[in-house]
């Protein structure tokens, strides 16, 4: 999907309170949604 990676993001930014930059918190999301796209 066009989000990838961002539904997790916006989380993680919001979390760390923005010490993680956008680009970083994506990166991260991708990940996540990586994981969870094998384990479907």
């Amino acid at each position: 999907p066009l989000d990838f990676g961002h539904w997790s993001a916006h989380k993680l930014e919001t979390m760390s309170d923005f010490s993680l930059r956008h680009g970083e918190a994506v990166a991260i999301g991708v990940a996540i949604d990586t994981i969870y796209s094998s384990l479907v």
